[in-house]
């Protein structure tokens, strides 16, 4: 892209190149390829790694592996309809946990963040 400095053109290609890969895999694959895929594509281990250490990394690996196991109770469908069933779900999940945890804690807010 004509303007963008190095960095930012380089980022911006990363991104398209993994939006296609993704894209035409939600098409082809089922949603724990799709995620498998996706963790690798964007390097999210070695982030992962580079913030938390090696212990902290493997905790949060641990939990995206079973964010992939979930994700293949939906391989009877097709593709596309396994990455839609399965996003449902996960924002259903979200949203309950949310529920949950606003109803029974105290919430804070910096002085900053209440303007």
């Amino acid at each position: 892209a004509m303007g963008l400095p190095a960095l930012a053109n380089h980022g911006m290609i990363s991104f398209i190149a993994n939006y296609r890969l993704l894209y035409s895999l939600s098409h082809e694959s089922g949603v724990e390829d799709v995620v498998i895929q996706l963790i690798k594509a964007i390097k999210y281990e070695d982030f992962l790694k580079e913030e938390y250490g090696e212990e902290g990394a493997e905790a949060r690996m641990d939990n995206l592996r079973e964010l992939a196991n979930l994700s293949s109770r939906y391989t009877g469908l097709s593709p596309r309809e396994s990455l839609q069933a399965f996003l449902e779900d996960i924002a259903l999940i979200t949203d309950h946990d949310t529920d949950e945890v606003g109803s029974s804690v105290v919430s804070l807010m910096t002085v900053h963040s209440s303007k």
